[in-house]
C-alpha cells in the first residue's frame, strides 16, 4: 500500500498552448455496489435531460456507455452537479437508497470537493497572505444569475478556500486549489473572478470585458476548471472514507507543462484512497470496489 506522493514534475518551457495527442481517460473512474464516479468531460450538462434519450454528448449517453462497458444493470442517479464547461469527478448513485444516503451526506457537508484551476492575475492575489486564504461572501441567485452580496444573517453564505500551488514565471498564470464548503451555483468561478481578481482561464461568463485573460491563446470552448477529487462515506458496515482523484485532462496537463507549472503525479494520473491509504486491497474488497483510472 502507498501513501500520497508529494514529488513534482518539472517540464521544459513550451508555447503557451498547443494541441495535445493525449487520450482522454475513460468515463468511469471507480465503482462499487452503490456508486459510480465518472470523469465528466467538458461540454456535458451534468443532469438528466428528462427524455431518456442517449444523444451522443449527453449525460444519458455516458450512463449508457458506462453501463455497457462495466456490465452493470439498473438506473443511475446523479446526486450533484458540475458546470457544463467543468471537467472531473462526478459522483453518481446506483440505487435510490444510495442516492438518498449521498444526498444526506451532501446536506450535512460530509462530502469533500476539491477543484484545480488555472487562473490569470495581473497582481499578487492576496497581498497580506499570498499563498492561501478563505473567501466568505453573501450570495444571491435570481433567474439563473448569481451575484455577491455583503455577508449578513439575511442572505445565503458562500465559502471558498483557495491555495496557490504554482505560478508561471513567463505568464501571469497560477495553478490554484479550491475547496468549497457551500455548493452555490458558479461559486468558484465568481469568487475567483470577483474577489481574487483572478478569473479562470477560458471562463468567458465571469471574466470582465477587456480583461487580459480573454486574449490568451486558448480554445474558445475550453475552461480550465477541474473537479479533481471527491470524498464521501461508504459503510461495510464499518464506515469507510472513499476519496477518488480524477486525472487532469490532457490539455490541462500540457498547458501547465508549457508555461512551467509543476504538477503532482496524482493530479496527472488520479488515484483512489480509502481512509487516506492508496491501494488498500482489503477495504476495496469489502466495498466491492474497482478502480478503473490510470494505473
Amino acid at each position: 500500500m502507498a501513501t500520497r506522493a508529494t514529488t513534482t514534475i518539472k517540464q521544459a518551457a513550451r508555447p503557451f498552448f498547443a494541441s495535445t495527442s493525449r487520450k482522454s481517460p475513460q468515463h468511469a473512474l471507480y465503482y462499487d455496489k452503490s456508486v459510480v464516479v465518472l470523469q465528466k468531460p467538458a461540454g456535458i450538462i451534468s443532469q438528466k435531460n428528462g427524455t431518456n434519450t442517449t444523444t451522443n454528448g449527453s449525460l444519458e449517453h455516458i450512463f449508457a456507455e458506462t453501463t455497457k462497458a462495466l456490465g452493470l444493470s439498473g438506473e443511475f442517479f446523479p446526486v450533484h452537479r458540475l458546470d457544463k464547461p467543468t471537467t472531473g469527478a462526478l459522483l453518481v448513485a446506483r440505487t435510490s437508497a444510495s442516492a438518498r444516503e449521498l444526498s444526506r451526506q451532501f446536506t450535512q457537508n460530509l462530502v469533500g470537493k476539491t477543484y484545480l484551476a488555472l487562473v490569470h492575475h495581473e497582481k499578487r492575489i492576496n497581498p497580506s497572505n499570498p499563498r492561501s486564504g478563505e473567501i466568505r461572501t453573501g450570495w444571491h441567485e435570481d433567474d439563473g444569475r448569481v451575484s455577491i452580496l455583503p455577508l449578513d444573517e439575511d442572505v445565503k453564505e458562500a465559502v471558498t478556500g483557495w491555495e496557490i500551488l504554482g505560478t508561471s514565471k513567463k505568464y501571469p498564470v497560477s495553478l490554484l486549489r479550491f475547496t468549497i464548503q457551500t455548493g452555490r451555483k458558479h461559486q468558484i468561478r465568481l469568487h475567483a473572478s470577483t474577489v481574487l481578481n483572478a478569473p479562470i482561464l477560458g471562463d468567458r461568463l465571469f471574466t470582465p470585458e477587456s480583461h487580459p485573460a480573454l486574449y490568451l491563446p486558448i480554445p474558445d470552448n475550453r475552461m480550465f476548471l477541474h473537479a479533481s477529487q471527491i470524498t464521501f462515506q461508504r459503510f461495510t458496515p464499518k464506515r469507510q472514507k472513499v476519496e477518488v482523484c480524477a486525472p487532469l485532462p490532457g490539455d490541462f496537463v500540457q498547458l501547465a507543462e508549457n508555461i512551467g507549472i509543476s504538477l503532482d503525479p496524482t493530479m496527472i494520473s488520479g488515484g483512489l484512497f480509502i481512509n487516506g491509504v492508496q491501494d488498500d486491497t482489503h477495504a476495496l474488497t469489502q466495498l466491492g470496489g474497482v478502480w478503473l483510472g490510470p494505473q
